[in-house]
């Protein structure tokens, strides 16, 4: 039994539907703390009263405690235990943005060459995203949600992973060529017979052609189209930001401090584990250079 009915009810509900006796214990210690952590911080705990607010509240809470992946999760199991009694997505209400990097380690990599083979096939629409994710390592998510109140002379707010609906906030200068970029882009979208909303950054073509805001998935299938384009080339939106990564970890000299901080990571080791990828000629440019180095200091005696 836990602190509250309506949990053992569902979890008795998911015990007749064939649902493992480890999976139902590890579930109900989890469940149990995240209940009573709403109760305890004064919100919503019965399932037909937990709203959007309640989910934002905890997703907060649960960050100062646990890593992503493991909020992400909490806010999950809560989300389907209302959806049992509501059918209300509470998690999609919330509209809480969560960082997608788990899925880096199987992104495909891409060279600088790679990237101008892309932007030479790329309409004003896919030039801005390339730019974006290979100039600033936005994401998909942060690209589709740029607004145009959201630049303001040569700098952007970008609404990143984090607490809260809006995410955390960080404001990053814009590279000169990005700013090209986004004023073509802005020429494109006036000049559109249909018009455009003007609203967000990046605008597609919706309901009787009118340009309106981009959707993340959207964003992925112009980037797979304009892959095949190239000639079905291994990339997606997300190897942009490895390239940024890899660029400025490499060529720039800039140190893995300043990456991290500009990749607005929150640890060194996801940068690097995640993101800089492996040059084996550097790799065997150092091995040479240590041996050189250890073969003068031998040579002395």
């Amino acid at each position: 039994m836990t602190d509250f009915e309506q949990l053992d009810e569902y979890i008795e509900y998911m015990r007749k539907h064939g649902r493992r006796e480890t999976t139902l214990y590890g579930y109900k210690t989890n469940m149990n703390a995240v209940l009573r952590t709403l109760k305890e911080g004064g919100r919503h705990w019965r399932a037909e009263e937990i709203d959007k607010e309640d989910v934002v509240w905890l997703n907060a809470v649960l960050g100062e405690r646990v890593t992503e992946n493991t909020r992400n999760q909490y806010l999950s199991m809560l989300t389907r235990f209302v959806i049992h009694y509501t059918g209300r997505d509470v998690k999609k209400q919330a509209d809480i943005l969560f960082n997608d990097d788990s899925q880096t380690e199987n992104t495909p990599f891409i060279t600088k060459e790679d990237f101008a083979r892309l932007y030479v096939h790329a309409d004003e629409a896919d030039r801005l995203i390339l730019v974006l994710g290979a100039y600033m390592g936005l994401r998909r998510m942060e690209i589709a949600r740029l607004k145009e109140s959201d630049i303001s002379g040569n700098t952007m707010t970008i609404h990143g992973k984090g607490h809260g609906p809006n995410g955390k906030v960080a404001t990053m200068t814009i590279p000169k060529r990005v700013m090209e970029e986004i004023e073509a882009y802005r020429r494109f979208k006036r000049s559109y017979p249909f018009g455009a909303e003007f609203m967000h950054l990046l605008e597609t073509a919706g309901c009787h052609q009118r340009l309106k805001g981009v959707t993340p998935g959207a964003i992925s299938k112009r980037m797979q189209r304009l892959a095949e384009r190239v000639g079905n080339m291994n990339f997606e939106t997300h190897s942009l930001r490895r390239l940024y990564a890899t660029t400025l970890y490499y060529d720039t000299d800039a140190d893995l401090i300043t990456v991290r901080n500009l990749m607005r990571h929150s640890k060194s080791s996801s940068t690097v584990e995640r993101y800089i990828a492996p040059f084996r000629q550097r790799e065997r440019d150092a091995s040479a250079s240590l041996e050189d180095v250890l073969g003068k200091a031998l040579g002395e005696i």
